[in-house]
C-alpha cells in the first residue's frame, strides 16, 4: 500500500479522485495514509525541528480588566465597569442619583 501512496502523491490528485481513479476505498487509502505518516516520524524524535518561539514587543503593559459591574439596558446597551471605578464616574454614566 505504501508504494500507493507514492503513486498518489506523484500524480498530484486530491485524495477521493485518486481513490475513485484507483477503485480504493477512502477510508482504507486514508487508514493507511495515517499509519504510513506515523512510521514516517522518529522514534526518538531527534530529528524532528525545534520549536522556537517568536518573540512580541507589547509598547504598553496589557492590562485586561475583572469586571466587576456589568448594567444591561432593555435597548441592548451594556456598561460594564471595572474594578477601582470611581462611584461618582459610575453615577454620571449610568445616571443614577443613587449609587
Amino acid at each position: 500500500m505504501y508504494a500507493t501512496i507514492s503513486k498518489w502523491h506523484e500524480s498530484g490528485l486530491p485524495q477521493y479522485r485518486y481513490c475513485k481513479q484507483e477503485q480504493i476505498a477512502t477510508s482504507t487509502f486514508s487508514y493507511w495514509l495515517k499509519k504510513y505518516k506515523r512510521e514516517q516520524i522518529p522514534a526518538d524524535n531527534s530529528q524532528l525541528p525545534a520549536k522556537s518561539f517568536i518573540p512580541v514587543e507589547v509598547s504598553r503593559p496589557l492590562v485586561l480588566p475583572i469586571w466587576q459591574v456589568e448594567v444591561a439596558y432593555p435597548n441592548g446597551v451594556l456598561v460594564r465597569f471595572a474594578t477601582g471605578t470611581d462611584a461618582n464616574m459610575i453615577k454620571t454614566l449610568i445616571g443614577l442619583s443613587y449609587v
